[in-house]
């Protein structure tokens, strides 16, 4: 009897270990009417409910993601999540739902193609890229639906304020620079003392951000929150730029602050968990270090 537990559990534990993501089920009662699983590819959610499913959210210390669903039934993509155990949330009209994820070896996804010529140092200088490469670039958004920020495939109208989950605004009085417009569109970065440029633009490749990217392409919102380095948030912003520019990315919006002490931030972070960025901290820079502007149109 002992040797066939042996070789059951040896058998569990080498399913388990095999498996590229893990979803420990909610059995309690309350959450019995939300059938939840993954798919056989192991890279996606599937929920389904009969009363409405309003927004799924999918979190850790360092990682955020809240998808609006506004339906009965959802597929959430997990594929570009990376390594690590994970919160899910389901939120029900009068219940929060929890699930666990664990995300146990990555699906190693293509690194996506520059968007735009080799990014340069974002402090510095902006950039400005022609005509001929907005238009060459339409057809690159148009497949960069993969990516990490891209794109779920939810219904439902969009509802930034559910769960009083949104980005707190940023006072209108900060000191920003303009780096360009085209077609309408401006986009602000703060600007640093002259004295610090050269010091803060050496300093930049070794940085960490914290990163609040909203998709909205009109029936259906997302917003991704989460710790990133120098090169994906300097990718994130020649994509958003260039997104801006495309009918279902014009309402697309990226924040990005520079953080001095990730373990400071993260504390931060919880112990003012609904207004983390409009509170004063040694942890980051509370003037964002890139923030998309809707407000100036050019006439």
């Amino acid at each position: 009897m002992r040797l066939l537990y042996f070789i059951v559990l040896f058998l569990l534990s080498s399913l388990v270990y095999g498996q590229k993501s893990e979803l420990i089920q909610n059995v309690n009662n309350r959450a019995k009417e939300l059938q939840h699983h993954l798919n056989t590819s192991e890279d996606s959610i599937i929920f389904k409910s009969e009363r409405t499913i309003y927004e799924i959210m999918i979190f850790n210390d360092d990682f955020e993601r809240i998808i609006k669903v506004k339906d009965t039934e959802a597929k959430i993509l997990i594929a570009d999540i990376p390594v690590g155990r994970y919160a899910v949330e389901a939120v029900l009209i009068d219940k929060l739902i929890v699930i666990t994820l664990l995300r146990n070896e990555s699906f190693n996804l293509p690194e996506p193609i520059p968007l735009l010529a080799t990014p340069t140092n974002t402090i510095g200088k902006g950039i400005n890229p022609s005509k001929t490469d907005l238009v060459n670039t339409e057809n690159i958004v148009a497949s960069a639906k993969e990516e990490s920020f891209g794109f779920e495939n939810n219904s439902g109208k969009t509802d930034l304020n559910l769960s009083g989950k949104t980005a707190t605004p940023i006072s209108k009085k900060e000191n920003k620079l303009q780096l360009y417009k085209n077609e309408g569109v401006a986009f602000q970065k703060s600007i640093l003392p002259p004295k610090k440029i050269e010091h803060s633009t050496t300093n930049t490749v070794n940085s960490t951000y914290w990163v609040v990217y909203k998709i909205n392409n009109g029936s259906s919102s997302e917003k991704v929150l989460k710790i990133a380095d120098q090169k994906t948030v300097d990718r994130m912003i020649q994509k958003n730029e260039i997104d801006m520019r495309t009918f279902s990315g014009r309402l697309n919006e990226l924040t990005v602050w520079q953080i001095h002490n990730t373990t400071g931030f993260v504390q931060h972070k919880r112990k003012n968990k609904t207004n983390y960025m409009n509170i004063e901290s040694d942890s980051f820079n509370l003037v964002p270090y890139y923030k998309t502007d809707h407000n100036h149109i050019s006439k």
